[in-house]
Protein backbone atom coordinates (compact mmCIF):
# COMPACT_ATOMS: atom_id res chain seq x y z
CA UNK A 1 0.00 0.00 0.00
CA UNK A 2 1.00 3.20 -0.73
CA UNK A 3 2.07 5.82 2.24
CA UNK A 4 3.06 9.00 2.43
CA UNK A 5 6.37 10.10 1.97
CA UNK A 6 6.13 12.04 5.97
CA UNK A 7 4.38 9.09 7.26
CA UNK A 8 7.01 6.34 5.53
CA UNK A 9 10.22 8.85 6.99
CA UNK A 10 9.11 9.49 10.29
CA UNK A 11 7.70 5.39 10.87
CA UNK A 12 10.50 4.23 10.02
CA UNK A 13 12.95 6.67 12.21
CA UNK A 14 10.96 5.87 15.42
CA UNK A 15 12.75 3.47 17.87
CA UNK A 16 12.06 0.86 19.70
CA UNK A 17 12.91 -0.57 22.98
CA UNK A 18 14.85 1.81 25.60
CA UNK A 19 14.68 4.73 23.89
CA UNK A 20 10.93 4.80 22.72
CA UNK A 21 10.00 6.35 26.02
CA UNK A 22 11.91 9.36 24.98
CA UNK A 23 9.71 9.59 21.39
CA UNK A 24 6.95 8.85 23.36
CA UNK A 25 7.37 11.85 25.15
CA UNK A 26 7.65 13.68 22.38
CA UNK A 27 4.78 12.51 20.68
CA UNK A 28 3.10 13.77 24.04
CA UNK A 29 4.38 17.16 23.60
CA UNK A 30 3.20 17.09 19.57
CA UNK A 31 -0.06 16.66 21.22
CA UNK A 32 0.07 19.22 23.65
CA UNK A 33 0.68 21.40 20.97
CA UNK A 34 4.30 22.35 21.21
CA UNK A 35 6.73 21.75 18.41
CA UNK A 36 10.17 20.82 20.26
CA UNK A 37 10.42 17.92 17.50
CA UNK A 38 9.73 16.46 14.38
CA UNK A 39 6.22 15.39 13.79
CA UNK A 40 6.10 11.48 15.17
CA UNK A 41 3.55 8.92 15.00
CA UNK A 42 2.72 5.95 17.37
CA UNK A 43 3.38 2.50 17.12
CA UNK A 44 -0.13 1.60 15.93
CA UNK A 45 -0.31 4.63 13.96
CA UNK A 46 2.91 3.54 12.04
CA UNK A 47 1.29 -0.08 11.65
CA UNK A 48 -2.32 1.18 10.67
CA UNK A 49 -0.52 3.11 7.60
CA UNK A 50 1.57 0.16 6.35
CA UNK A 51 -1.74 -1.29 5.92
CA UNK A 52 -3.73 1.77 4.68
CA UNK A 53 -2.91 4.20 2.03
CA UNK A 54 -2.17 7.78 3.22
CA UNK A 55 -4.88 9.18 1.03
CA UNK A 56 -7.33 8.11 -0.77
CA UNK A 57 -6.93 7.23 -4.41
CA UNK A 58 -7.71 9.93 -6.65
CA UNK A 59 -11.24 9.67 -8.81
CA UNK A 60 -11.07 8.47 -12.01
CA UNK A 61 -11.69 10.46 -15.03
CA UNK A 62 -14.80 9.94 -16.77
CA UNK A 63 -13.55 8.83 -20.73
CA UNK A 64 -10.20 9.64 -20.11
CA UNK A 65 -9.35 6.47 -21.82
CA UNK A 66 -11.58 7.30 -24.84
CA UNK A 67 -10.48 10.78 -24.60
CA UNK A 68 -6.58 9.79 -25.14
CA UNK A 69 -7.17 6.98 -27.73
CA UNK A 70 -8.85 10.14 -29.71
CA UNK A 71 -6.13 12.43 -29.38
CA UNK A 72 -3.67 9.83 -30.46
CA UNK A 73 -5.21 8.69 -33.35
CA UNK A 74 -6.18 12.92 -34.57
CA UNK A 75 -2.36 12.93 -33.74
CA UNK A 76 -1.73 10.17 -36.01
CA UNK A 77 -3.37 11.46 -39.13
CA UNK A 78 -2.26 14.80 -38.51
CA UNK A 79 1.26 13.25 -38.76
CA UNK A 80 0.66 11.33 -41.56
CA UNK A 81 -0.71 13.92 -43.60
CA UNK A 82 2.32 16.05 -42.99
CA UNK A 83 4.66 13.03 -44.47
CA UNK A 84 2.92 12.63 -47.61
CA UNK A 85 2.65 16.50 -48.04
CA UNK A 86 6.30 16.21 -47.35
CA UNK A 87 6.70 13.31 -49.80
CA UNK A 88 4.43 14.96 -52.44
CA UNK A 89 6.55 17.66 -52.34
CA UNK A 90 10.00 15.58 -52.75
CA UNK A 91 8.08 13.96 -55.55
CA UNK A 92 7.26 16.73 -57.61
CA UNK A 93 10.60 18.28 -57.43
CA UNK A 94 11.71 15.00 -59.42
CA UNK A 95 8.97 14.99 -62.37
CA UNK A 96 10.12 16.83 -65.37
CA UNK A 97 8.08 19.81 -64.53
CA UNK A 98 5.71 21.29 -61.97
CA UNK A 99 4.35 22.98 -64.80
CA UNK A 100 2.18 19.85 -66.00
CA UNK A 101 4.54 17.11 -66.01
CA UNK A 102 6.48 18.92 -68.71
CA UNK A 103 9.75 20.17 -70.37
CA UNK A 104 9.81 23.28 -72.91
CA UNK A 105 11.42 22.75 -75.77
CA UNK A 106 12.25 26.34 -77.62
CA UNK A 107 12.95 25.30 -81.37
CA UNK A 108 13.60 26.62 -84.64
CA UNK A 109 10.58 27.14 -86.99
CA UNK A 110 11.72 25.38 -89.80
CA UNK A 111 11.99 21.78 -87.59
CA UNK A 112 8.33 22.75 -86.44
CA UNK A 113 7.17 24.25 -90.01
CA UNK A 114 8.29 21.03 -91.75
CA UNK A 115 6.28 19.09 -89.30
CA UNK A 116 9.25 16.75 -88.49
CA UNK A 117 9.19 18.21 -85.29
CA UNK A 118 5.96 16.75 -84.08
CA UNK A 119 6.85 13.14 -85.20
CA UNK A 120 9.77 13.34 -83.19
CA UNK A 121 7.90 14.76 -79.67
CA UNK A 122 4.87 12.11 -80.14
CA UNK A 123 7.82 9.45 -80.55
CA UNK A 124 9.49 10.32 -77.48
CA UNK A 125 6.46 10.99 -75.46
CA UNK A 126 4.77 7.81 -76.30
CA UNK A 127 8.27 5.78 -75.08
CA UNK A 128 8.94 8.23 -72.25
CA UNK A 129 5.60 9.29 -71.32
CA UNK A 130 6.80 12.62 -70.55
CA UNK A 131 5.00 15.83 -72.68
CA UNK A 132 7.53 18.37 -74.58
CA UNK A 133 6.28 22.05 -74.91
CA UNK A 134 7.92 23.06 -78.10
CA UNK A 135 7.91 27.34 -78.52
CA UNK A 136 8.74 27.75 -82.29
CA UNK A 137 11.06 30.40 -82.92
CA UNK A 138 14.07 31.72 -84.38
CA UNK A 139 17.93 30.35 -82.98
CA UNK A 140 18.74 33.67 -81.56
CA UNK A 141 15.57 33.96 -79.83
CA UNK A 142 16.12 30.08 -78.56
CA UNK A 143 19.16 31.01 -77.00
CA UNK A 144 17.88 33.73 -75.36
CA UNK A 145 14.85 32.09 -73.78
CA UNK A 146 17.36 29.51 -72.49
CA UNK A 147 19.90 32.36 -70.97
CA UNK A 148 16.95 33.60 -69.50
CA UNK A 149 15.83 29.62 -68.11
CA UNK A 150 12.66 30.06 -69.43
CA UNK A 151 13.42 26.79 -71.56
CA UNK A 152 14.72 23.52 -70.57
CA UNK A 153 16.35 22.47 -74.33
CA UNK A 154 16.86 24.24 -77.17
CA UNK A 155 17.09 22.83 -80.76
CA UNK A 156 18.96 25.66 -82.61
CA UNK A 157 21.12 25.68 -85.94
CA UNK A 158 23.37 28.80 -85.27
CA UNK A 159 27.17 27.32 -84.66
CA UNK A 160 28.77 30.60 -83.51
CA UNK A 161 26.45 31.32 -81.32
CA UNK A 162 25.79 28.19 -79.80
CA UNK A 163 29.53 27.89 -79.22
CA UNK A 164 29.04 31.16 -77.62
CA UNK A 165 26.17 30.15 -75.46
CA UNK A 166 28.29 27.11 -74.51
CA UNK A 167 31.46 29.13 -73.66
CA UNK A 168 29.52 30.84 -71.24
CA UNK A 169 28.57 28.19 -69.56
CA UNK A 170 24.66 28.35 -70.31
CA UNK A 171 24.65 25.03 -71.38
CA UNK A 172 25.32 21.49 -70.18
CA UNK A 173 25.67 19.91 -73.11
CA UNK A 174 25.28 20.38 -77.54
CA UNK A 175 24.70 17.31 -79.57
CA UNK A 176 24.14 18.22 -83.54
CA UNK A 177 21.94 15.31 -84.73
CA UNK A 178 19.83 16.63 -87.81
CA UNK A 179 21.16 18.48 -90.84
CA UNK A 180 19.76 20.11 -94.26
CA UNK A 181 21.03 22.09 -96.60
CA UNK A 182 21.15 25.89 -97.67
CA UNK A 183 19.65 27.03 -101.14
CA UNK A 184 18.71 30.17 -102.78
CA UNK A 185 15.16 30.54 -104.07
CA UNK A 186 13.78 33.36 -106.55
CA UNK A 187 11.89 34.00 -109.53
CA UNK A 188 12.15 31.18 -112.26
CA UNK A 189 13.37 33.60 -114.71
CA UNK A 190 16.17 34.37 -112.33
CA UNK A 191 17.11 37.91 -113.92
CA UNK A 192 20.03 38.13 -111.36
CA UNK A 193 21.51 35.25 -113.57
CA UNK A 194 21.99 33.74 -109.50
CA UNK A 195 21.91 29.86 -112.08
CA UNK A 196 25.29 31.14 -113.01
CA UNK A 197 27.07 31.90 -110.05
CA UNK A 198 29.13 29.17 -108.12
CA UNK A 199 28.77 29.70 -104.35
CA UNK A 200 25.85 31.45 -102.23
CA UNK A 201 28.02 34.43 -101.44
CA UNK A 202 28.60 34.96 -105.00
CA UNK A 203 25.13 35.08 -105.64
CA UNK A 204 24.14 37.13 -103.13
CA UNK A 205 26.91 39.60 -104.78
CA UNK A 206 24.91 39.13 -107.87
CA UNK A 207 21.54 40.46 -105.92
CA UNK A 208 22.99 43.00 -103.90
CA UNK A 209 25.03 45.04 -107.41
CA UNK A 210 21.81 44.70 -109.50
CA UNK A 211 19.88 45.90 -106.75
CA UNK A 212 17.27 42.78 -107.19
CA UNK A 213 14.31 42.30 -104.10
CA UNK A 214 15.64 40.33 -101.54
CA UNK A 215 13.27 39.09 -98.77
CA UNK A 216 15.22 38.34 -95.60
CA UNK A 217 14.22 36.70 -91.82
CA UNK A 218 15.83 39.68 -90.04
CA UNK A 219 15.51 38.01 -87.10
CA UNK A 220 18.55 37.06 -85.59
CA UNK A 221 17.59 32.85 -86.94
CA UNK A 222 19.97 30.80 -87.49
CA UNK A 223 19.44 31.57 -90.94
CA UNK A 224 19.69 35.04 -91.08
CA UNK A 225 23.10 34.90 -89.28
CA UNK A 226 24.24 32.77 -92.01
CA UNK A 227 22.99 34.73 -94.83
CA UNK A 228 24.48 38.17 -93.09
CA UNK A 229 27.93 36.15 -92.88
CA UNK A 230 27.06 35.95 -96.77
CA UNK A 231 26.89 39.50 -97.25
CA UNK A 232 30.10 40.16 -95.33
CA UNK A 233 32.05 37.95 -97.39
CA UNK A 234 30.14 39.19 -100.95
CA UNK A 235 31.58 42.91 -99.59
CA UNK A 236 27.93 44.27 -98.95
CA UNK A 237 26.12 45.73 -96.51
CA UNK A 238 22.15 45.29 -97.56
CA UNK A 239 20.97 46.60 -94.50
CA UNK A 240 18.69 49.89 -95.27
CA UNK A 241 18.90 49.20 -98.89
CA UNK A 242 15.83 50.07 -100.68
CA UNK A 243 15.77 46.13 -102.16
CA UNK A 244 16.17 44.51 -99.07
CA UNK A 245 13.01 43.73 -97.20
CA UNK A 246 13.64 42.17 -93.86
CA UNK A 247 10.50 40.26 -92.62
CA UNK A 248 10.95 39.71 -88.97
CA UNK A 249 8.99 36.55 -89.28
CA UNK A 250 10.06 32.55 -89.39
CA UNK A 251 11.25 31.03 -92.43
CA UNK A 252 7.85 29.77 -94.00
CA UNK A 253 6.43 33.61 -93.76
CA UNK A 254 9.35 34.72 -95.19
CA UNK A 255 9.00 32.48 -98.11
CA UNK A 256 5.41 33.60 -98.79
CA UNK A 257 6.38 37.13 -98.59
CA UNK A 258 8.78 36.45 -101.59
CA UNK A 259 6.56 34.24 -103.64
CA UNK A 260 4.11 37.17 -103.43
CA UNK A 261 6.79 39.97 -104.00
CA UNK A 262 9.07 37.94 -106.27
CA UNK A 263 11.56 38.59 -104.27
CA UNK A 264 14.87 36.11 -104.07
CA UNK A 265 15.31 34.55 -100.86
CA UNK A 266 17.71 32.15 -98.83
CA UNK A 267 16.05 29.30 -97.08
CA UNK A 268 16.36 25.85 -96.25
CA UNK A 269 15.59 23.37 -98.27
CA UNK A 270 13.16 21.25 -95.80
CA UNK A 271 11.06 24.51 -95.34
CA UNK A 272 11.32 25.36 -99.12
CA UNK A 273 9.90 21.53 -99.83
CA UNK A 274 7.55 21.72 -96.97
CA UNK A 275 5.63 25.27 -97.82
CA UNK A 276 2.42 25.32 -99.87
CA UNK A 277 1.73 27.56 -102.72
CA UNK A 278 4.80 29.04 -104.22
CA UNK A 279 4.27 29.09 -107.76
CA UNK A 280 6.48 32.06 -108.01
CA UNK A 281 9.49 30.67 -106.36
CA UNK A 282 12.18 28.50 -107.74
CA UNK A 283 15.47 26.60 -106.40
CA UNK A 284 17.87 29.35 -108.03
CA UNK A 285 21.05 27.71 -106.43
CA UNK A 286 21.80 24.40 -104.86
CA UNK A 287 25.34 24.89 -104.44
CA UNK A 288 27.72 22.09 -104.30
CA UNK A 289 29.62 21.56 -101.89
CA UNK A 290 26.55 21.71 -99.89
CA UNK A 291 26.43 24.20 -97.55
CA UNK A 292 24.72 22.32 -94.26
CA UNK A 293 22.24 23.96 -91.97
CA UNK A 294 23.15 21.34 -89.18
CA UNK A 295 20.62 21.50 -85.75
CA UNK A 296 22.06 20.82 -82.57
CA UNK A 297 19.74 19.96 -79.12
CA UNK A 298 21.43 22.12 -76.44
CA UNK A 299 20.54 20.97 -72.82
CA UNK A 300 20.36 24.09 -70.59
CA UNK A 301 22.62 23.87 -67.59
CA UNK A 302 19.87 23.69 -64.70
CA UNK A 303 22.64 24.66 -61.78
CA UNK A 304 23.75 27.60 -64.20
CA UNK A 305 19.75 28.52 -64.83
CA UNK A 306 18.69 27.68 -61.42
CA UNK A 307 15.69 25.43 -62.60
CA UNK A 308 14.23 22.54 -61.50
CA UNK A 309 16.20 19.22 -61.83
CA UNK A 310 13.54 17.38 -62.70
CA UNK A 311 13.35 19.59 -65.67
CA UNK A 312 17.00 19.46 -65.98
CA UNK A 313 17.01 15.24 -66.22
CA UNK A 314 14.35 14.93 -68.71
CA UNK A 315 16.20 17.66 -70.77
CA UNK A 316 19.12 15.21 -70.81
CA UNK A 317 16.91 12.54 -71.66
CA UNK A 318 15.20 14.26 -74.82
CA UNK A 319 18.99 15.37 -76.07
CA UNK A 320 19.66 11.29 -75.74
CA UNK A 321 16.72 10.46 -77.69
CA UNK A 322 17.21 13.02 -80.75
CA UNK A 323 21.16 11.18 -81.46
CA UNK A 324 19.36 7.21 -80.65
CA UNK A 325 18.80 4.92 -83.43
CA UNK A 326 15.62 5.69 -82.66
CA UNK A 327 15.11 8.87 -83.74
CA UNK A 328 17.68 8.47 -86.70
CA UNK A 329 15.71 6.05 -88.36
CA UNK A 330 12.31 8.60 -87.50
CA UNK A 331 14.53 11.18 -89.87
CA UNK A 332 14.80 8.95 -92.42
CA UNK A 333 11.87 8.04 -92.93
CA UNK A 334 10.50 11.16 -93.13
CA UNK A 335 9.33 12.20 -96.48
CA UNK A 336 7.51 15.69 -97.98
CA UNK A 337 5.68 15.23 -101.64
CA UNK A 338 8.44 12.14 -102.05
CA UNK A 339 11.17 13.74 -100.90
CA UNK A 340 13.15 13.45 -98.20
CA UNK A 341 14.66 16.87 -96.61
CA UNK A 342 16.61 16.06 -93.51
CA UNK A 343 19.32 13.69 -92.77
CA UNK A 344 20.71 12.01 -89.37
CA UNK A 345 23.83 12.95 -88.07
Amino acid sequence: MVKSLHDQIFCDLRPEGPKANVWQGLEGDRVRGETRGPPVLGKERCEELRLKPSHPPLPKRKGGFQFMQSFRAITFIVFLALTLAIQGFTVAGCLPDARGGSVVLATTTSLYDSGILDEILDAFEREYKFRVKPIPTGSGEALRLGIMGEADVLITHAPSEEERFMKRGYGYSRTPFLKTEYILVGPPLDPATVRKASSLSEALSRIGKAGFLFASRGDKSGTHIFEMALWKKAGINPVRKGWYLETGQGMAETLLIANEKGAYCLTDYSTYVSSPHLEALSIVLKPEPKEECIYSAIVVDASRIGKRLGNFRVAKLFARFLSSQKCKELIMRFKVDGKIPYRPI
